[in-house]
């Protein structure tokens, strides 16, 4: 009877310690799982910008691909990659043999039009009843002039289409292309001689719609190219197209200024990115990072804070939103956190454990 006695109060004793064991665990278990550690987030005074950034290229302010009005054959290539040219200078010919004396023969045409309305006054001016009267002459004197003005003008596309066979340099530069050798043919969709200013250049950067629609001339860009690294070159938006360059997806060119910089020099074909500064905090403001701050369901913007003990949620008032910063209009009036861990979720009423 005894030993059945001990071996109820065993019973129950291992029942109620099971039993606190798993309470306690449970208990454990649960803080545990609502306990999260976060570190404090430092707010500071600083400038807040909003960029739009793209990649480009450096090119010359004046930069064209020359060609020929005509098609035929090269007769000269007076330059080589590499020369400098003035304005003016000739840069390259066709064979302008069979050009040149259609030429020669409007311009005959020409004077023989000339010398036959000369004599058509000559004869007639004063002898106008010889002619059958006045009203004749005149018509006959316009026919005249009509036919002057035919040869005229035939002689005129003449001598341009000669002018055509040739190539001159439209301002002082740098040929930086050649393409075709004398003797060969070319067409009058080819270009022959690229021609550029390389020492006055420019950042040229393609947007979006959407980036463009954010763009002024005159905002201030930094632009770093691939050549020059840890460089930052200070730039200038000087001109905006009035149109896009067309294709399925349009972008809109961009021209920006450089302002010269110690030490380097950019050269025609470094490519780089810009980052062109389209909104900016007036003075320093008080900010966070912008990975600190968080949009509830509606949209709201929030901050977590620790209040006695625990993490909770506390709507914001924000400004500029920049690119790294983000402004906080009125500050929080507790401490503002964020979790360590970025895989583990912070909730609203979990316990605060401040790491940092």
């Amino acid at each position: 009877m005894l030993k059945i006695v001990n071996k109820k109060v065993i019973g129950r004793v291992l029942f109620v310690l099971l039993f606190i064991a798993a309470v306690y665990f449970f208990i454990t278990s649960r803080t545990n799982l609502n306990t999260v550690m976060v570190k404090k987030v430092d707010i500071q005074k600083r400038y807040v910008e909003k960029t739009v950034s793209s990649s480009g290229e450096i090119k010359s302010q004046s930069e064209v691909e020359l060609g020929f009005g005509v098609s035929g054959t090269v007769k000269t290539i007076n330059v080589r990659k590499g020369d400098q040219v003035k304005k003016g200078t000739l840069l390259a010919s066709v064979d302008t043999y069979k050009l040149y004396n259609d030429m020669l023969t409007y311009r005959d045409s020409r004077d023989i039009a000339i010398r036959d309305r000369d004599l058509y006054v000559q004869n007639y001016s004063t002898n106008v009843p010889a002619i059958g009267g006045e009203t004749e002459y005149y018509l006959g004197l316009r026919r005249q002039d009509e036919l002057v003005s035919k040869a005229q003008a035939s002689y005129n596309s003449a001598q341009a289409t000669l002018s055509e066979s040739y190539i001159y340099s439209p301002f002082d530069g740098t040929i930086v292309d050649v393409t075709k050798d004398a003797g060969e043919n070319v067409l009058t969709t080819e270009h022959v001689i690229k021609l550029a200013d390389l020492g006055k250049v420019e950042f040229e950067t393609d947007l979006d719609q959407e980036d463009y629609g954010l763009v002024k001339e005159g905002q201030s860009v930094t632009i770093n190219l691939d050549s020059f690294d840890g460089v930052d070159f200070i730039g200038i938006v000087t001109t905006l197209p009035l149109y896009a360059n067309g294709g399925a997806t349009p972008n809109f060119t961009v021209k920006i200024a450089l302002q010269p910089k110690e030490g380097y020099k950019p050269l025609m074909g470094m490519t780089g990115d810009a980052h062109i500064i389209v909104a900016k905090s007036e003075s320093e403001v008080s900010s966070i990072y912008y990975d600190e701050l968080f949009y509830d369901d509606e949209n709201k913007p929030y901050v977590w804070v620790v209040d006695n003990g625990f993490v909770t949620k506390q709507v914001v008032e924000i400004g500029l939103e920049g690119d790294i910063y983000t402004e906080l209009k009125i500050l929080p009036d507790k401490q503002v956190v964020v979790g360590v861990n970025t895989d583990v979720e912070v909730k609203d009423g979990y316990k605060a454990k401040v790491v940092l």
